[in-house]
């Protein structure tokens, strides 16, 4: 019995130790990597899984730190024809985006009075 109790908690120790090495490991190779890349990459394993919804908010982000990266403008023109959303419509929400951001930016750099 206590054998048996020993084994599993040994079993439980290992796989515990498992998922840490697993967990810690990638993030030592994501080093030097941009946000920017890391969102993309995230996009598209989003895109992998079938969930085109949640990929194309991720292309919005990318696209809002970087507004012509060309992969979150494709990635976000292949999500709007697969949905059937009309890229003209998609094209001036994504202008009126950037025209907000350049607002926040240009009032966060000008000078107080």
């Amino acid at each position: 019995m206590k054998s048996c109790a020993l084994f599993t908690n040994f079993v439980r120790v290992a796989v515990a130790a498992a998922l840490l090495t697993t967990q810690i490991l990638p993030a030592e190779n994501l080093r030097g990597t941009s946000a920017v890349d890391l969102l993309i990459q995230k996009a598209h394993s989003l895109e992998g899984r079938d969930r085109d919804d949640l990929a194309a908010q991720v292309w919005q982000q990318v696209l809002i730190a970087n507004p012509n990266q060309p992969e979150a403008l494709v990635g976000l023109a292949r999500w709007a024809k697969r949905a059937g959303k009309n890229l003209l419509t998609l094209y001036k929400r994504l202008e009126r985006l950037r025209s907000l951001l350049r607002d926040c930016v240009t009032r966060q750099l000008s000078p107080s009075a």
